[in-house]
């Protein structure tokens, strides 16, 4: 039997498999749960989450804007620049100003940085309850193409030495 095996082929196959395994799973939702006491945007800390430069994301949440859990309350609260009505989700990237999710918002981290989520409301010490926001962040598209691009190099440079390096086993 005659058997081929070509060095390209092995250093390709590595690449490949090296790369594959490299390749973030990020595309997963990660349920935060944010607290209406302990994530308030007026005293408590934030709900947070790690995103990576050039990441999109998306917060979702099944709590009305507006609702301070199980009630709805007027006028809006105003605090850093933003004017929202009382329990609504509100998030802020790193020390950036705050911006209103809602029950839904989709974005892009610019940088590796922290998503903050706060429970919105001017005095968090009568505060209850929770929101469960879903969190979904997927890599750039110019990062996956960056990626095929790199594989085509890889296999490029493999079948233009493929003639070079084989060896033959009897």
């Amino acid at each position: 039997m005659n058997s081929k095996f070509s060095t390209a082929g092995f250093v390709l196959s590595l690449a490949l498999s090296s790369v594959v395994a490299a390749v973030p799973s990020r595309a997963a939702t990660v349920d935060v749960i944010v607290d209406a006491y302990l994530n308030s945007s007026s005293g408590g800390t934030p709900a947070t989450i790690s995103l990576t430069a050039g990441e999109t994301f998306t917060v979702t949440a099944g709590q009305p804007a507006g609702t301070k859990i199980g009630q709805a309350f007027i006028p809006p609260w105003t605090q850093g620049g933003l004017t929202a009505p009382y329990g609504a989700l509100v998030g802020e990237i790193g020390l950036g100003p705050f911006f209103l999710i809602g029950t839904s918002f989709t974005g892009f981290s610019p940088s590796n940085d922290t998503l903050k989520l706060f429970y919105w409301d001017s005095n968090f010490e009568d505060n209850s309850g929770s929101i469960t926001a879903f969190v979904t962040a997927v890599p750039e598209a110019s990062t996956w193409a960056m990626m095929i691009l790199g594989f085509f190099g890889v296999g490029l440079a493999a079948y233009r030495r493929k003639s070079k390096l084989i060896f033959r086993f009897a």
